[in-house]
């Protein structure tokens, strides 16, 4: 069932290392494995992205978005503090944006690239680690970081 086994692993299978962890990762982002309960019932899970908490600069990576662009919504440096209350920049959002910026211009040349992503508002990242998860969105996991957020 998953790329070469025969059956689907238990977590007890995962705990004990008998699989790679590539395989751990892509079984557990992609698709739900069954899990035994403490009193022996089976259920169907996945581990969901609930909450990162991270600084802005890490927020942008995570979000694949520009440093002068919210991680979490569609403003730009130029609207922070405006009194428009901006629409969340959704997984949907920036996936799209990254396939525009592909289909005009292969990732290879840079140069090139580099001014089409600098217009889309994005950091060059074309394949984010999130792209995997069911239901992620950075604007919804992304969680701000204290220190530097609430002062």
């Amino acid at each position: 069932m998953i790329d070469g086994y025969d059956e689907a692993p238990s977590c007890s299978s995962f705990a004990s290392g008998l699989f790679d962890i590539d395989v751990i990762f892509h079984v557990h982002c992609t698709k739900p494995v069954w899990c035994v309960t403490p009193v022996g019932n089976l259920r169907y899970c996945f581990t969901p992205l609930a909450s990162w908490i991270a600084d802005t600069p890490e927020e942008s990576l995570l979000a694949a978005t520009s440093p002068k662009t919210s991680p979490v919504t569609t403003a730009t440096s130029k609207e922070f503090g405006d009194q428009f209350h901006h629409p969340a920049c959704t997984s949907a959002i920036t996936l799209v944006a990254i396939e525009i910026a592909c289909a005009e211009c292969s990732p290879s040349d840079y140069k090139d690239f580099l001014k089409i992503i600098k217009r889309l508002c994005l950091n060059g990242v074309i394949e984010p680690f999130w792209k995997m998860y069911p239901l992620s969105d950075p604007s919804q996991f992304i969680t701000p970081e204290v220190l530097h957020h609430f002062h």
